[in-house]
């Protein structure tokens, strides 16, 4: 068959021809006036300014010292010249999105977050704290801070004090190898406690070039604290789509005293994000991104199946956001509370935390670093003994799940507190694990001034015994009609509930 090489020339060049013409269009495209306004779809990102567009990576790479590096753009920051350079933004090893490497002869490191600690109870006095996740029980030895200060070019060379292993031995998955949640002291020299610090890096030897570089934390507003803060751990519910119960969960947050929630997200269902973001924009949820570390997978579906089978090691991960927003917000608010999204701190004598707290004080006259409240479950994939009641929507799920349990859970025992921003130095889920005092002081809510109503999700098999057994409470209908309003009044204006 004889090639038509005629027709194949004509063919692309006729394509060469169309395809530049479209080029020289769409380039020119945002200098043209439209007559018709709808048929202009144009991203200007790329013209903003760059200390807007820096902004903008800011938000999305938050602990890059984006602005530090970017007002030191041409100067020489380094200890000297053959000690201890601040690295190119371009030359940090980067695990994921959201944590940095440090690769050591005594261990890999994967870094999350910097924290400037200048607390009054602190006996170092102003600390930097790096949040990490380390491959050994008690690293060999100690890594050297590079801590950089705002208008100056040299770094302060600090060797890093003992770490505070946050994760207790007897949970489990206590051995080398595999990653432990760690909190790094860098103290600060006194004579360098009038500068403000930008960011800080991590090295083996005190003069090596860094692969890492973090912002250093410091949200201290001129005002008086907040109450109470939420921090909710790495959410998974892609495939679970919870938006109404959400929804009646933050209304009833709001109700109990919470100022803000900071909900940390690795993937949600789309209405879920719906939620959030309506939240987001009244300013009562800060929805705050997250990845997992070390080589953990966090690819959509198998992240999720991941988190499921690899139990502890999910909860190992989780000490990083309770602790990324412990220290991000200590400034801000007086305690924060660690629960999830299927719990509710219910006080029994008053009706909110500051009630609750407020009568507390009273009682035992001295501030304890932590307030600890004991767990009442009600069992939710109910199976109920009752059909829904008339004056509580369906869509009601707290409001619709009074059937507990007669037995409270033993102290100590998936307990939740309240935790005092002034003294505790590290967080687990359920209560401090280091406090600034060297030890923790606990204080055990009686269970007649409040409870943690849980509803958990019981497997079926247990279902006969629970409903034989069961209590009708319905302590939670003190908040019933205010939490109904609220709740279906958020539901129609996001468009999930229509009459």
């Amino acid at each position: 068959m004889k090639f038509k090489w005629k027709k194949w020339v004509l063919f692309i060049l006729c394509f060469s021809i169309c395809s530049t013409v479209i080029f020289l269009t769409f380039s020119t495209f945002s200098k043209i006036k439209l007559k018709h306004a709808y048929v202009l779809f144009i991203d200007e990102e790329n013209n903003l300014p760059n200390d807007v567009q820096y902004k903008n990576a800011e938000k999305n790479y938050p602990s890059l010292p984006l602005e530090y590096w970017q007002s030191n753009t041409g100067k020489q920051l380094e200890f000297n010249e053959t000690c201890a350079k601040f690295p190119s933004l371009f030359d940090i090893e980067f695990q994921n999105t959201y944590w940095q490497n440090l690769r050591s002869s005594y261990g890999h490191y994967q870094l999350f977050g910097a924290y400037l600690d200048t607390r009054a109870a602190n006996p170092l006095g102003p600390t930097v704290r790096i949040l990490a996740m380390v491959d050994q029980i008690e690293p060999l030895t100690r890594m050297y801070c590079q801590i950089w200060f705002k208008n100056k070019q040299q770094p302060v060379i600090v060797q890093a004090l003992k770490y505070d292993l946050s994760w207790p031995e007897y949970f489990g998955n206590h051995k080398t190898g595999i990653y432990q949640p760690y909190l790094i002291p860098c103290q600060i020299p006194s004579e360098y406690h009038n500068l403000t610090v930008a960011a800080v890096s991590m090295v083996e030897n005190a003069c090596n070039n860094a692969s890492n570089a973090l912002t250093v934390f410091y949200n201290k507003p001129n005002r008086e604290k907040q109450d109470f803060a939420i921090c909710v751990k790495g959410m998974d519910f892609f495939l679970e789509d919870i938006s109404s119960v959400l929804t009646e969960w933050i209304e009833m947050m709001t109700l109990l005293g919470a100022h803000k929630i900071f909900m940390y997200n690795l993937h949600v269902h789309p209405n879920v994000s719906k939620v959030l973001k309506y939240y987001e924009k009244q300013e009562r949820v800060e929805i705050v991104p997250l990845s997992l570390p070390a080589g953990q997978p966090n690819i959509l579906f198998w992240q999720h199946i991941y988190l499921e089978n690899r139990v502890t090691h999910k909860f190992q991960g989780e000490i990083i956001p309770y602790n990324d927003c412990l220290y991000k917000h200590m400034y801000e608010y007086k305690y924060i509370v660690l629960v999830d999204v299927d719990e509710v701190i219910v006080p029994l004598n008053g009706s909110t935390w500051k009630d609750l707290l407020g009568y507390l004080h009273q009682k035992v006259g001295t501030d304890y670093d932590a307030y600890n409240v004991r767990n009442l479950y009600f069992f939710t994939d109910l199976l109920f003994k009752h059909s829904w009641f008339n004056d509580v929507p369906e869509y009601m799920h707290i409001l619709n799940h009074i059937n507990r349990d007669p037995n409270i859970t033993q102290p100590g025992y998936n307990i939740k507190s309240f935790h005092n921003t002034e003294t505790v130095l590290s967080l687990h889920n359920h209560y401090p694990v280091a406090c600034l005092r060297g030890y923790c002081e606990n204080y055990p809510i009686d269970p007649i001034d409040a409870l943690m109503f849980h509803y958990k999700r019981k497997p079926i098999e247990t279902y006969k015994e629970f409903l034989n057994t069961s209590i009708k409470d319905d302590t939670i209908w003190k908040y019933k009609n205010t939490l109904i309003e609220k709740t279906t009044k958020a539901l129609k204006e996001m468009g999930f509930l229509v009459f």
